[in-house]
């Protein structure tokens, strides 16, 4: 009775695995147009959709990690003394795997003589 249940236990748990490897396979950027405005998301090996297309850009998967992006209006420090300034800022984030955002686009990308600098892969 007990190799018994060690061979049930042993099957249905490599079943679970099998079950959730399609969320966890390699993600893949897309974009879609509408009017001109450009967004991106991800899908997985198989097409299926796992993030919608939301984002403003979308890094490529690194250590179960993709840098994702989005434009927001704010304010924007001067520079040697020169008044703030409304614009739009570059704000980052990261999503896992599973399409699932862990680190909230809430980041704002650094400028460098007014080239937006993005953080890059996931280490």
């Amino acid at each position: 009775m007990k190799i018994y249940n060690k061979k049930t236990s042993l099957v249905l748990g490599l079943c679970g695995v099998f079950a959730i490897l399609p969320a966890v396979a390699a993600l893949q950027s897309f974009e879609v147009e509408n009017n001109n405005d450009f967004k991106c998301g991800y899908k997985n090996d198989n097409g299926k959709v796992f993030v919608p297309a939301n984002y403003y850009s979308c890094g490529d998967s690194s250590e179960g990690m993709a840098r994702v992006s989005l434009m927001k209006k704010g304010k924007v420090k001067g520079y040697d003394g020169a008044e703030d300034y409304e614009d739009y800022l570059y704000m980052q984030g990261y999503i896992n795997e599973a399409g699932k955002l862990v680190i909230p686009v809430e980041h704002q990308a650094p400028l460098f003589y007014g080239v937006i600098i993005d953080y890059r892969d996931f280490k």
